[in-house]
């Protein structure tokens, strides 16, 4: 179950009952967050969520279930984060061996808070088990070591409450545990138990000889043989208790007690022999096997019809017992009645508790649910309908694609396209089409992709299904644009774009929006990429679509900062990075750290830049897409990036390392060639302006056209500003003084176009020099005048302090600062 822990926390904490209704469970839940905060009001409405109730907001309701996700599990951190600063808190999650990985995420996520607040947890988890709390400074793991002979000696006598032990005893402890605390235990027990140990004049004695060939080989029998030495009715309580399940109620099990009187008696037999303890008193008397091997044995030891029966009866308890609360408990339903045979409410709560996990963004939990639903349907008298099949194959395709394991993505979405076949339903193989060219599109596959991309547009047109046929020319279009075919891709994008408004759909028209908006950038359309971001901004936010939100977001910072609108540029990254850490969005968390810290970089703020993107690619090693082109693509865009702060900066040694490993990239692509074109063109212009600097200028003008052999085709309009100066300067170098001059020139008028104010005055200083050396003093000044006055204008509009003391400080500003002042 998605969350189980924290929703067991949520449930103790604000003392929520089993027997609660909505109403009460709201009530409860306001008030405790009331008085560990005020302002924490809010929060209560996620906490409603997570326990399966109507959170009484619409904007909850309305967000998509990641973005609610990272909601609530933020909620529930200030929740634990403020606790601890009325009083120290101490939380123990047991067993994490056991946890759904959406529960492990939040830990993750928690541990990060504990330096700053009064709060341990604690977490026990077996041996193999891989923590992900990583090597934090503040995080101790303690393992215990085995028991040496004189300590399970001393274990066995604590046990029997004695101050010493037969030496046979001694000796059977010593070599039969093998410093096993929990053998220990049950051992001796057993022994006490089968009356092989006697206690006379204070003194604990062996009652009959018992020899190393008498005490059963495993843990698991010595348990099997004390079940066995239960009276009937302890054994059958405890036997119900363990198909049940590790933690059962006392409600439940008096429910469906054969002899419900003797129930109490029973669970306090089984308690003083310490097969179960009390789990909790309050909000409802629970108890829990001690150990998990204790239920398996004791689960083993029923015969298999028997089993069967209990699971039945058990789950139809359930569903008598919490009918007023009946979404809280479909994982366990579809478990009883799978067990039960009962293969049509198995299927029916299999369904519901996927759909649940999915809502809970509980992917893959969601997967193993919908895997069990389909043994379970091919388990059935009567066959499931093909509808049903389709739809589940339909959501298994989605959820695989939502973790990033693609082949297996598209193995669901092929199994929906014989589906729809079979079924003679022209659209639902269309869409299914759509969905194994995402797959394959995204596991870099392209030459089947555009195959069956293609065959899910024709049958889309032949039949007028215009949902799939949008997303058909979507899916196309970006494929065309990671590879460089840009013209190819606006026309299907843009087609997708009126197909999306046509239909109403806004989560397509958001991500068409965004795509036209990079598309735009990519070519020096400033202006209008910011339009587009800003109308695919608006209708993620009407809509609560949090991935194109977060592109939107990026799209905007990335347009603002070429035009020198630092702080909206800042504004809009900053937003879109605590988004994406919210939802846990592991692709999309790099690239904002990687295009801050390219943000602070052309604004001087070279220390923070650099840090920012070191960040980034240690983010994109840790990340799902580490081996995904977009991975060698961000790279590549770091150490671009680093490469021009080191340059700034004089470390050209730095630089050359960095340029290295991007040129690496460039030189050993993928095999999709995912954006090699885009960071290929930065790649060469920084190699040319490090050639400059290291006085080759003639290599630096080869490597300039190398640059500009890609950007001219795609229209990278900044960067064939840049590689233009490089020419320039290269030529300048040389006192080729006309191709210089021309070169210079042709770099000033595309930056100009394009109205990037950096690259504008960078060659206007590239310009002045230019003049400087030929002796043309007043028109360099007029130059460097021209220079000054952009930066100064830049720096005005700027507020953050970090990006305006770079816009004061870096070196070449200074230059250009001290050229003006002469």
């Amino acid at each position: 179950m998605a969350f189980h822990p924290l929703v067991d926390l949520v449930r103790r904490w604000f003392g929520v009952e089993e027997s609660d209704g909505d109403a009460a469970i709201t009530a409860k839940l306001e008030q405790g967050v009331a008085q560990i905060g005020a302002d924490l009001g809010p929060v209560s409405l996620y906490l409603r969520a997570l326990l399966s109730v109507d959170p009484g907001d619409d904007a909850v309701r309305a967000m998509s279930p990641a973005e609610r996700r990272g909601e609530t599990l933020d909620a529930l951190r200030r929740l634990l984060v403020r606790a601890a600063e009325r009083q120290s808190q101490i939380l123990v999650i047991e067993d994490l061996h056991w946890i759904d990985s959406a529960s492990e995420q939040f830990l993750a996520t928690l541990v990060d808070s504990v330096p700053a607040a009064r709060a341990l947890l604690v977490f026990t988890y077996r041996p193999g088990y891989p923590n992900p709390f990583g090597d934090r400074s503040y995080f101790t793991r303690i393992v215990p070591a085995p028991l040496s002979a004189d300590d399970s000696v001393r274990m066995a006598a604590a046990v029997l409450a004695t101050d010493t032990l037969p030496a046979e005893l001694r000796a059977l402890v010593a070599t039969k545990a093998e410093g096993n605390p929990f053998y220990v235990e049950e051992l001796v027990k057993s022994l006490e138990e089968s009356g092989a140990l006697r206690r006379a004049n204070g003194r604990l004695d062996l009652a009959r000889p018992v020899t190393v060939s008498d005490i059963p080989s495993t843990i698991q029998d010595v348990i099997a043989a004390r079940i066995d030495r239960l009276a009937a009715a302890p054994k059958q309580t405890l036997q119900l208790a363990s198909v049940i399940g590790r933690e059962f109620t006392r409600r439940l099990v008096d429910r469906l007690a054969e002899i419900r009187e003797r129930t109490e008696d029973n669970l306090r037999e089984l308690t003083a022999l310490e097969l179960i303890h009390e789990r909790r008193r309050f909000p409802e008397l629970a108890y829990m096997f001690k150990h998990a091997l204790t239920q398996d044995v004791t689960y083993g030891s029923l015969l298999v019809q028997r089993r069967k029966e209990l699971h039945g009866l058990i789950g139809r308890a359930i569903e008598e017992l919490y009918a007023d609360r009946l979404p809280e408990h479909f994982e366990m339903l579809a478990h009883h009645f799978s067990h039960a045979e009962d293969w049509d409410r198995a299927l029916d709560y299999l369904l519901k508790a996927a759909e649940k996990a999915t809502q809970a963004f509980g992917l893959r939990q969601a997967i193993e649910l919908y895997a069990e639903a389909l043994a379970v349907a091919a388990r059935r008298r009567e066959s499931v309908p093909v509808a049903t099949l389709m739809a589940i194959h339909r959501a298994r395709a989605d959820l695989f694609f939502g973790i990033g394991d693609f082949v297996r993505s598209r193995g669901a979405a092929e199994a929906l396209v014989d589906l729809a076949r079979r079924a003679g339903d022209r659209v639902a193989e269309s869409v299914a089409l759509v969905q194994v060219a995402q797959a394959l599109q995204w596991a870099e596959d392209f030459p089947p992709a555009f195959g069956r991309v293609r065959e899910a547009i024709e049958i889309a047109e032949s039949v007028g299904a215009q949902a799939p046929l949008g997303f058909g020319l979507y899916i196309r279009g970006y494929m065309h644009a990671v590879t460089g075919r840009l013209d190819d891709a606006e026309a299907d994008v843009g087609r997708a774009l009126s197909i999306g408004r046509a239909v109403g759909d806004p989560n397509r028209q958001a991500l068409a929006l965004h795509f036209l908006s990079l598309h735009r950038s990519w070519q020096g359309e400033y202006g209008p990429s910011l339009e587009l971001s800003e109308e695919g901004t608006r209708i993620a936010r009407e809509h609560r679509l949090v991935v194109p939100l977060l592109r939107c977001l990026w799209n905007e910072g990335v347009a603002a900062n070429d035009l020198g609108e630092y702080d909206r540029a800042l504004a809009a990254l900053g937003e879109g990075f605590a988004l994406a850490e919210k939802i846990g969005d592991d692709a999309y968390i790099p690239r904002f750290l990687n295009t801050i810290g390219w943000l602070r970089i052309e604004c001087g703020d070279y220390p923070t830049g650099v840090e920012l993107s070191e960040q980034s690619y240690e983010a994109t090693g840790r990340s799902s897409r580490a081996g995904h082109g977009t991975g060698a693509e961000r790279r590549a865009f770091i150490r671009n990036n680093e490469a021009e702060a080191w340059m700034a900066q004089g470390d050209l040694a730095a630089a050359a390392e960095a340029l290295e490993e991007s040129h690496h990239v460039v030189r050993h692509p993928p095999p999709s060639r995912w954006m090699t074109w885009r960071y290929a063109t930065q790649c060469y212009a920084g190699l040319g302006q490090l050639a400059l600097l290291q006085g080759d200028p003639e290599r630096a003008r080869r490597l300039a056209d190398q640059s500009l052999e890609i950007g001219v085709p795609t229209r990278s309009r900044k960067f064939e500003s840049w590689a233009w100066r490089i020419k320039g300067e290269s030529a300048a170098a040389r006192h080729a003084w006309d191709e210089a001059d021309e070169a210079l020139r042709r770099a000033l008028t595309i930056a100009e176009g394009i109205g990037q104010p950096r690259q504008t005055w960078v060659s206007q200083v590239a310009l002045g020099r230019l003049d400087a050396a030929r002796g043309r003093r007043e028109e360099a000044l007029g130059r460097y005048r021209t220079a000054w006055a952009i930066i100064t204008r830049l720096r005005a509009a700027t507020r953050d302090p970090g990006l305006r003391a770079g816009l004061e400080s870096s070196p070449l500003i200074r230059e250009v600062e001290n050229l003006v002042r002469r």
